[in-house]
């Protein structure tokens, strides 16, 4: 069985001769399966690095949009059945939302990862 590092001769380098033996016809550069691949992989993550680096900023802008005009609707949101008096406030809910996020995100960083953590040979 060979190698996949071995470089073998492509298909076309070779003509059948009368006694079935091969003869090679020209040198031709001998590429090896694992270089092919390589370039493949490198060109990929030259296309998906141009994608995500021409959208990126798109989506953050609008993510950010999105935000801005939720939180500004609060102005014409009549809030009818408010238990607080804070859930009046300008932005509370847009606000309180955010802050949940992020307290979820440490707790969860913080607080759950340590606890469900293992070593890195745990399943070996």
């Amino acid at each position: 069985m060979k190698n996949l590092k071995e470089q073998v001769p492509m298909k076309d380098n070779f003509e059948e001769t009368s006694d079935d033996m091969p003869v090679i016809l020209e040198e031709k550069p001998i590429q090896t399966l694992e270089s092919s691949v390589d370039e493949m992989e490198e060109s990929l993550v030259e296309i998906e690095k141009s994608f995500f680096e021409k959208n990126v900023k798109g989506i953050i802008y609008t993510l950010y949009l999105v935000c801005t005009l939720l939180f500004l609707a609060d102005f014409k949101i009549h809030h009818h059945h408010a238990h607080f008096p804070w859930e009046h406030w300008f932005g509370f809910f847009s606000l309180y939302g955010f802050f949940c996020c992020v307290l979820l995100v440490l707790l969860a960083k913080h607080v759950v990862r340590p606890v469900m953590k293992r070593e890195e040979d745990y399943y070996d």
